[in-house]
């Protein structure tokens, strides 16, 4: 009786530990040009149920032409807008929302480039505990 209570035990804490890691989730993109790029890319980041907590972190580096970058949340409201270059020296941004409780549906992440040369990177996660 004693070893199943401890088996019986180990599966409950196992199975814990496995819902624990479905609660977590990290969305990484990076992107690089060399040669100037004109282009226009929409990433949408679900967030299933309300109350997750969601942090989401922006950088771009343009050395030449134009770079810009829009972050909505699931309510539709603007976290970050964000147009970069021209300039005669490389331009930096790098912003980090912090973690913020999220309501259900969808952040959006909007980058449009013009003749721009450089790169951006953005790294979304939501944990719900």
């Amino acid at each position: 009786m004693g070893k199943a209570l401890k088996a019986a035990a180990l599966v409950a804490l196992l199975a814990a530990a496995v819902a624990a890691d479905e609660r977590f989730s990290r969305t990484n993109e990076a992107i690089t040009f060399d040669h100037k790029t004109t282009a226009k890319k929409t990433y949408e980041l679900p967030v299933p149920e309300a109350g997750a907590r969601v942090r989401m972190r922006v950088k771009a580096t343009v050395r030449e032409g134009e770079i810009r970058i829009v972050v909505r949340d699931a309510a539709g409201a603007v976290r970050q807008d964000a147009r970069l270059g021209p300039s005669k020296k490389p331009t930096n941004y790098d912003v980090d929302s912090g973690v913020v409780k999220s309501p259900a549906g969808v952040w959006v992440v909007e980058v449009e480039t013009k003749e721009a040369v450089g790169g951006y990177e953005f790294s979304f996660t939501q944990n719900d505990e």
